[in-house]
């Protein structure tokens, strides 16, 4: 996902959603493999670079303004804001699977994971829906 990561933006603005398609089943794999919990995979990846790039996707990744007849992604029946919202969604399910189980683990992997991920993002994230919505 690191790899792509800064691809993502870049194939969006030019309304080609197959890397962003990648990424997600990218953290759909990623998600199977932590849920369970599997402790071992879950700590695993807290020894990556995974929370971080979620922190950097969540502050850089931001709904644009479109028209009402806002182009379709290639290949997709989707604008690029769906595919924002869908690539969101797929990140938040596979930091959710990242916590899955973890008030029966010691207090120390809760306090990594809350070191290494910056819960402002998940806030930001929160409001820039209302607005999107039109809340």
């Amino acid at each position: 996902f690191e790899a792509l990561q800064p691809l993502i933006s870049l194939s969006l603005a030019h309304d080609n959603g197959d890397i962003a398609l990648l990424a997600i089943q990218l953290l759909d794999t990623l998600k199977e493999l932590l849920m369970g919990p599997n402790e071992k995979n879950q700590r695993y990846v807290l020894g990556t670079s995974f929370l971080a790039v979620c922190n950097r996707f969540f502050s850089s990744t931001c709904f644009v303004s479109l028209p009402d007849d806002a182009p379709k992604l290639k290949g997709t029946d989707m604008t690029s804001n769906d595919m924002r919202c869908f690539l969101k969604c797929a990140l938040i399910d596979a930091c959710h699977a990242m916590l899955e189980g973890s008030a029966s683990k010691e207090s120390r992997f809760l306090a990594k994971v809350l070191d290494n991920f910056e819960t402002r993002n998940l806030y930001a994230q929160v409001l820039e829906a209302g607005q999107v919505l039109g809340l």
